[in-house]
């Protein structure tokens, strides 16, 4: 097989295939015309009271969790996919080459409509994790994606983190931890240096969720992944996305839902993710060498990274 170091194969949508033949690689495509997705990847709607919890709770303590919303059968064949990704590049982010997570990304119109509006976008800030439960894999450091300004008090807010787990996530396998925001006297303000270091440990709140889930969070809530244990019954293996409501103007538009980046687009956003946040996720010389190419070569420095991303959705969308 040709080297993940290189760049034509990482180009060569056949690598990609090979690589992964369980996973779809159908480009160009609009889900609209499909709204399932291949491999039945639809998200279960919320009733009317779930959809008011989660407004409540994100208001109030800054995050949401809607149980179970995709088939744990599905999640099953993704979780085995990343696996394999992961086997043979060790960055399991590389499974967004392919359309599987895009779908899912799709299909939760239903879920997040209600929380940032019905014209939502997609950010370019993205990533997965396959945490092995082998004591010393973990989710990232505590942080805020965002220090202010995406959420005013006793409101919704305009910025969303949104975490797909696609196995169970749990304690002994790193479940996503936060200091929630009615505890929290900073989430209104600028955050500080070390700041994890006065927390009240009682305060802490664990977020498990089952595999299929949506779970999300407002970018100025304080969070972490936690560190995996062998005593775990498996990995967690999961996928965060950004949104923002329309019309925020903190936040880069990337693509509104439901159109699918292309193969091209999905080359450039990994490699920019990679170097995005090589400080939680270091990178050798050799692949941010190769990072940096395929950056400049699919997404351009010259205009801001947004403009950039709207002129090539543009170009595709016939009533543009």
């Amino acid at each position: 097989m040709a080297s993940l170091l290189d760049p034509l194969s990482l180009q060569d949508p056949s690598f990609w295939k090979n690589l992964c033949p369980s996973l779809s690689l159908s480009l160009p495509k609009d889900l609209s015309e499909d709204a399932q997705g291949h491999a039945g990847l639809s998200c279960l709607s919320p009733e009317p009271r779930e959809i008011s919890r989660c407004q409540s709770q994100l208001c109030e303590d800054g995050y949401f969790l809607y149980p179970s919303r995709f088939a744990r059968d599905a999640m099953g064949r993704l979780a085995r996919a990343v696996e394999c990704i992961t086997d043979a590049t060790g960055m399991p982010i590389w499974t967004l080459v392919y359309d599987e997570l895009w779908e899912m990304m799709a299909a939760m119109q239903g879920c997040l409509a209600p929380l940032l509006g019905e014209s939502y976008q997609l950010l370019p800030d993205i990533w997965v994790w396959n945490l092995r439960p082998n004591g010393e894999d973990r989710g990232w450091r505590p942080h805020r994606d965002r220090e202010r300004g995406s959420v005013s008090k006793g409101q919704l807010p305009k910025l969303l983190s949104v975490w797909l787990p696609l196995t169970d996530a749990t304690p002994d396998n790193g479940c996503i931890y936060v200091l929630p925001a009615s505890l929290d006297k900073r989430y209104h303000q600028y955050g500080q240096p070390n700041e994890e270091g006065s927390l009240s440990l009682q305060d802490v709140r664990a977020l498990p969720a089952p595999a299929g889930s949506v779970l999300g969070w407002s970018a100025q809530l304080l969070h972490w992944g936690g560190r995996t244990s062998p005593w775990a019954e498996g990995p967690r293996i999961s996928v965060a996305f950004e949104f923002q409501a329309q019309g925020f103007a903190g936040g880069a538009p990337f693509v509104l839902p439901p159109q699918l980046p292309d193969f091209s687009m999905r080359l450039g956003l990994i490699a920019r993710q990679l170097l995005q946040y090589r400080h939680m996720a270091p990178l050798s010389k050799e692949m941010e060498r190769v990072c940096r190419q395929l950056a400049d070569t699919y997404l351009p420095k010259k205009r801001r990274f947004s403009d950039v991303l709207a002129r090539m959705v543009g170009k595709r969308d016939p009533s543009a």
